[in-house]
């Protein structure tokens, strides 16, 4: 009893060094000027270290959530898997986030899909960037060899689709306002395709623009996705790299990313997707609200169409968005989208979310 009571007095008392003393040991609300559910994907740790390190005081567990309405026209038969994040239900996305302070130098993180029971990643962060720029995650993420956004309302690149990886891994970086230097190992026990990652991001300042370029790297992306799956492997490891740039200039932003996989699938000799993405950001009626224009495709599309497996998924092959997110109060966006895709023929979409953030 003695060593239970020591062991949760350890771990329920503020290490020295703390902000201020957790006098909340339940919390939700901003959290380092922002909400746990605001913290992203492919960088979530680094994200949560940032806010961490600006937070006035740690509380021992801090809940959040998010509510995604969405609707669509035409509705599609078969749901593809280009409109949502981890084949989401098509009318709503309920999800909860928690974070758990168990020392000034580590936290845990769990991000869960309730409405369709799925984990979408849940790890554990060992660093303190007041002390030092090294940081370990250890458990499920989103595997950071590219940036794989998506766009304002709920429609993702085709990069994000098919090359976006979210599997249990361990990853070591180095983290500082100029740069972030990440490698991984990522255990892919379910079909015994195991793979390394690594990516290297600048940040910097040209006169008064902002730029952010990286390079990654994935030693195998073998079923590593459901479209990747899908296709007939003639390698048993397919290595595969990613590039972007980020350009920002006062209210415009410029993203590019490409994404290619380095060697061949039987039916698709040069898989790879790119994404174009051009932003603006003003002020209507008193909000915030961003208006985004995007291309996005995949190369050699007649080849990969070839394969009748990938085709029954659904997926557009080329598409175009025009996308708006307009803030109806700092944790509500209303967002809507209009997309013209090919998949056999060019077919029209119009997406509507309703994003709730607590």
């Amino acid at each position: 009893m003695r060593i239970c009571a020591l062991f949760l007095s350890l771990i329920l008392a503020p290490a020295t060094g703390w902000a201020s003393l957790p006098n909340d040991y339940l919390y939700y609300g901003y959290y380092g000027d922002r909400l746990i559910s605001q913290s992203g994907k492919i960088n979530r740790d680094i994200t949560l270290l940032q806010m961490k390190q600006k937070a006035q005081k740690n509380p021992w567990v801090i809940v959040g959530g998010d509510a995604i309405l969405i609707a669509r026209y035409p509705k599609l038969e078969n749901k593809p898997l280009y409109l949502f994040d981890q084949l989401s239900a098509e009318l709503q996305n309920l999800r909860t986030n928690i974070m758990v302070n168990f020392s000034e130098y580590g936290f845990a993180q769990l991000n869960y899909q309730v409405n369709s029971d799925l984990l979408l990643d849940g790890f554990v962060t060992l660093g303190n960037l007041d002390r030092s720029p090294l940081f370990l995650t250890v458990g499920k993420q989103y595997i950071p060899y590219g940036d794989f956004n998506k766009f304002e309302a709920e429609v993702n690149p085709l990069n994000k689709t098919i090359f976006r990886i979210d599997k249990p891994a361990v990853t070591a970086g180095i983290f500082t306002d100029d740069y972030l230097l990440r490698a991984s190992f990522v255990d892919n026990d379910e079909y015994n395709n195991n793979a390394v990652a690594f990516s290297a991001e600048k940040r910097f300042k040209i006169r008064q623009d902002n730029w952010r370029v990286s390079a990654g790297y994935i030693s195998n992306i073998t079923d590593m996705t459901k479209p990747l799956r899908t296709l007939d492997i003639s390698h048993n490891q397919v290595p595969a790299f990613d590039t972007f740039a980020i350009y920002n200039h006062k209210q415009y932003s410029l993203r590019v990313e490409i994404t290619q996989a380095l060697k061949n699938f039987t039916y698709t000799h040069n898989l790879g997707a790119y994404n174009i993405d051009g932003q603006y950001q003003t002020t209507l009626f008193n909000r915030r609200t961003k208006f985004s224009l995007a291309v996005s495709g995949l190369y050699n599309q007649g080849q990969i169409k070839s394969d009748p497996a990938f085709d029954k998924l659904g997926l557009f092959t080329h598409q175009f968005v025009f996308s708006i997110k307009h803030r109806l109060h700092p944790q509500v966006s209303l967002g809507f989208s209009a997309l013209l895709g090919k998949q056999r023929t060019y077919q029209n979409q119009a997406i509507l979310d309703l994003v709730i953030k607590v």
